[in-house]
């Protein structure tokens, strides 16, 4: 026993050492830094809106990209139910906002858990892949923490401009790296 011990102590640590720090393409993230670790694809669960005025309710996914050099693409896809089976087969079916990011300061969300604050420049707007707003210019202030495979923010929505840094982090909303 003697002997297989230093063996088996090199294999618990080689074990822990591979479960342990940034995550892998296949199941989540990779790096050490929030900086690093948006970098990727991040996809929403089914969403409904519902308006006041009697306007159907609008089913969408929506889908964040974070690219190296601080490009980023907002995506929303549009579906005709309430489980986001059935793309929408009229009107607006995409919506693609393209913009830059910038991962700023660690900070404290409004819940005391620790999180970063994101600032968003959204610029080109497309609705089914027709230009419809090229300088769209809003500016939204948000903060994000992930865990896991799953990255949660405040707001991020491009229709709005937000100059004012929400600490509200939707965690019952959780993206899911792809």
């Amino acid at each position: 026993m003697t002997v297989l011990k230093p063996i088996l102590i090199a294999g618990l640590m080689i074990f822990t050492l591979s479960a342990c720090g940034g995550g892998d393409s296949a199941n989540g993230p990779s790096g050490n830094t929030p900086a690093e670790q948006i970098i990727g694809t991040w996809l929403s669960p089914c969403t409904s809106t519902h308006f006041d005025n009697g306007d159907p309710p609008e089913h969408f996914k929506v889908t964040l990209i974070f690219n190296a050099d601080n490009s980023m693409k907002h995506i929303e896809t549009f579906y005709q139910d309430s489980s986001c089976q059935n793309l929408l087969t009229a009107g607006v079916k995409n919506r693609e906002t393209l913009g830059s990011y910038e991962v700023a300061a660690n900070t404290t969300a409004a819940d005391g858990g620790a999180a970063t604050e994101l600032n968003l420049l959204y610029g080109q707007v497309l609705e089914n892949g027709i230009e419809v707003d090229p300088n769209m210019n809003k500016v939204v202030l948000s903060m994000f923490r992930i865990s896991g495979n799953e990255l949660t923010t405040s707001t991020l929505n491009p229709i709005f401009g937000f100059s004012v840094r929400s600490a509200i982090i939707f965690s019952t909303y959780p993206y899911t790296y792809q």
